[in-house]
């Protein structure tokens, strides 16, 4: 899941765009008991933050859960990153409800295709809904792109072929929840997690699933709404809290949901300050994915839609 800034109503708000988050129809192409709540160290920064400057491959066995002991839902989440980051290549299509409660409530469905790999790296990111059209992020291993359909413009920075950091660049610019991009970059534990823990197993489209839920770092919240929506914020009232739904035997996401509140202040029309209280949940389901694919060239190279202008990047929130 992406959060990206945007004006909403006549004051900073948010339109969500979601990434995939894991893989649920997995197709692999190239080899490659409830337990209590788990405290996790975490970073409180949201962009940046704790994340591992050099992902290297993950031995999963090495953090199997130990015969016998409760289930642990901070070692099913340390799996699900040591999967991720053993992925020479993925693809992954999902499907997302999404509700946004601030100004008037809007609830839509997004449609959401990653396509990345590392050697070269490149990344490829489009996601449709009726609130906000297409979006598009594409990282050719020589730049960044972000392409808009509702204003048909897009953006370009000079970025190289490092699949990291092209991940920490686009966290950097445009904040993730729960989504692959930043678990490739996350170092040991998802960022910003501060409690994990196992639930039950469920069937999650016809796959069974160990169910995690747990809270964030409200350090990683306060500014992870600040970077949203550039005032100062923190974790408003009601439970900011995440679930996932892991396939116990890929340790990738079926399934992920998100409540985040904030709390703030903001100035009305006459200049009065008023109170502010975004809301967002989304819940994201993966539709399809393929773990370690080939990938041809022309699939992260841009073409210009037809009557597409470039908007000359002045500050982060242009990308």
């Amino acid at each position: 899941m992406i959060l990206r800034r945007t004006t909403f109503a006549g004051i900073m708000a948010v339109l969500v765009f979601t990434t995939m988050t894991g893989c649920s129809h997995q197709k692999t192409e190239a080899p490659g008991n409830n337990g209590a709540s788990e405290s996790i160290t975490g970073s409180s920064k949201a962009s940046g933050g704790q994340t591992d400057s050099n992902p290297k491959d993950k031995n999963i066995a090495s953090i199997t859960q130990k015969p016998g002991a409760p289930i642990d839902g901070k070692i099913l989440l340390e799996e699900l990153i040591a999967a991720y980051q053993n992925a020479k290549s993925m693809q992954i299509s999902t499907n997302a409800y999404v509700k946004l409660n601030f100004g008037p409530t809007q609830e839509f469905n997004q449609e959401s295709l990653l396509k990345f790999q590392r050697e070269p790296g490149q990344l490829y990111m489009n996601v449709k809904d009726p609130a906000s059209g297409t979006h598009i992020l594409l990282a050719d291993g020589t730049s960044l792109i972000s392409y808009t359909g509702l204003t048909n413009q897009y953006t370009r920075r000079s970025l190289g072929s490092d699949l990291i950091a092209i991940c920490r660049k686009i966290n950097q610019e445009i904040p993730q929840t729960m989504a692959a991009p930043l678990f490739l970059i996350s170092k040991g534990m998802p960022l910003g997690i501060s409690t994990a823990k196992y639930i039950h197993n469920e069937t999650v489209n016809g796959t069974s699933a160990q169910i995690v839920r747990g809270a964030y770092n409200p350090s990683y919240l306060a500014d992870l709404g600040k970077n949203i929506f550039h005032i100062k914020m923190s974790p408003g009232p009601g439970s900011c809290s995440y679930e996932v739904a892991i396939d116990p035997n890929t340790h990738l996401l079926l399934r992920s949901t998100i409540h985040l509140v904030w709390n703030g202040m903001i100035q009305d029309q006459k200049g009065r300050k008023v109170p502010f209280t975004p809301m967002i949940d989304i819940t994201e389901t993966v539709t399809n994915c393929s773990v370690n694919p080939r990938f041809s060239n022309e699939e992260f190279r841009f073409t210009i839609p037809k009557g597409a202008t470039e908007k000359f990047i002045e500050g982060s929130s242009d990308l």
